[in-house]
């Protein structure tokens, strides 16, 4: 092996002595960075609830109600549709029936249990959610009969913890998630399907008490919800759900934004490192009146093997990305530049699986246009990761080979724009193939991931 990495560097001169264009050697910048603290979460704090919200408005159609899931009507009174907002009804006005106000169920918060420093029993605590909209729904084995159902997410709302009446803690930017089977026979989930549900908040600093802020802070700043024994209470124009609720310490940071789609072009989510090029769209929702785009950046493993000839899946962060249109055509630029303990950026390839536990596979049509960026053409949106090639890599088949050497070779002297720029062979992002280049795939060659 050690012959065979000599030969290469042999050839790697004898390429540069060949070379009509003098090349002047810098030392390669540092592609190193810090590597954060790792944050070691307090034992857990969490604050369990008894809840019940209330659903309303026509969202995306889901099914009609005669059993023919793919025979959509237009119809309110024939058809189910994923409902458009969570609200707080506190006062139970309505009956459920269309233009009534409510599903004329009362909502409430009531406190079960704690396990917190600051709050000794449940007496007279209390939860409030309100203001939720649906920013993104996706089918899940979508016409497949008897396994149907959905994945939505309810962003931009806020909740409140008080203790007698006196607010303690305040949530702000929270997402509550469902994940809908759909009744018999279209789904698994029984005579009146199922659904399980989770979500986040981000404290509101200004506007909670400090040791309620301190105790449930992990050092990221937000809470975690987990929503078991999900069921509907009643079903028609509006809904209303109850559940058993646990709030808790997040474990990992979630940052999310949510945009309408106004027209065609740009559209950026800088606090996610994602943007989007928007060449086509088409509205979602009865009244084709949803038009959001939603794109969260979770700071934590995704998990999931890599595609061959990977050597891991990067667990530094992922990305979902979905929305309520009925159709997207858009190109997506992800920002990596804050990936840690990944040498060589050029070495990352941009991934992608339909959910959570789905596999992970390689994007098409992807290109860095830049050291930094990496933009995918047109993709079906869903959960976006990043996979480490062997260092070396070119065409990351999973080996360094004369092939890779070769392509190295022909991208020699190179910057972007240039014919010959190949930026997967630009291993120290400096935006020039250069000697210190062809040394990682010399230093590297006929290793395998």
């Amino acid at each position: 092996m050690k012959s065979k990495r000599l030969l290469a560097i042999a050839l790697i001169l004898g390429l540069l002595s060949m070379s009509l264009t003098p090349v002047t050697l810098a030392a390669p910048p540092d592609a190193s960075k810090p590597v954060p603290a790792v944050v070691i979460p307090p034992a857990e704090r969490s604050i369990e609830f008894d809840t019940r919200i209330d659903a309303t408005g026509f969202g995306p159609w889901m099914f009609d109600q005669d059993l023919s899931p793919y025979v959509h009507n237009l119809n309110p009174d024939m058809g189910v549709y994923a409902y458009q907002s969570l609200v707080w009804n506190p006062d139970g006005v309505g009956n459920g029936s269309p233009g009534s106000g409510g599903s004329g169920q009362a909502s409430f918060g009531t406190c079960t249990a704690v396990n917190s420093n600051v709050q000794a029993t449940p007496v007279g605590v209390t939860v409030e959610f309100n203001n939720f909209q649906l920013t993104l729904i996706q089918k899940v084995n979508w016409a497949i009969w008897g396994q149907s159902g959905d994945h939505r997410d309810y962003t931009g709302g806020t909740g409140t913890i008080k203790v007698g009446g006196v607010v303690k803690l305040k949530l702000i930017n929270c997402r509550i998630t469902n994940d809908v089977s759909w009744p018999a026979p279209l789904g698994p989930g029984g005579a009146t399907g199922s659904v399980a549900g989770s979500g986040w908040g981000t404290i509101d600093r200004a506007n909670s008490d400090d040791a309620w802020e301190a105790e449930f802070d992990n050092g990221n700043g937000q809470v975690e919800f987990v929503f078991t024994s999900f069921s509907s209470v009643v079903q028609s124009a509006y809904g209303a759900y109850a559940s058993h609720l646990i709030v808790r310490s997040a474990a990992h940071q979630e940052d999310i934004e949510v945009l309408h789609v106004i027209d065609v072009g740009p559209l950026a989510f800088p606090a996610t490192g994602v943007s989007l090029d928007v060449l086509s769209f088409t509205r979602g929702g009865l009244n084709h009146d949803l038009d959001f785009v939603q794109v969260t950046r979770v700071a934590a493993d995704p998990g999931g093997a890599p595609p061959a000839g990977f050597a891991r899946i990067v667990p530094d962060q992922y990305w979902q990305i979905g929305n309520t249109l009925d159709a997207l055509s858009a190109d997506v630029t992800f920002d990596v530049s804050e990936i840690t303990g990944v040498p060589h950026l050029a070495a990352l390839t941009l991934l992608r699986r339909d959910k959570t536990g789905s596999p992970w596979q390689v994007c098409p049509g992807q290109i860095f246009t830049d050291a930094t960026h990496i933009r995918v053409i047109n993709p079906s949106l869903g959960e976006f990761g990043l996979g480490e090639a062997l260092a070396g890599d070119v065409n990351r088949d999973g080996q360094v080979s004369v092939v890779d050497l070769t392509l190295a070779a022909a991208a020699f002297n190179s910057t972007p724009g240039l014919a010959n720029w190949n930026p997967a062979a630009d291993w120290n992002s400096d935006s020039i193939i250069n000697v210190f280049d062809l040394v990682v795939v010399g230093m590297n060659f006929g290793r395998t991931a």
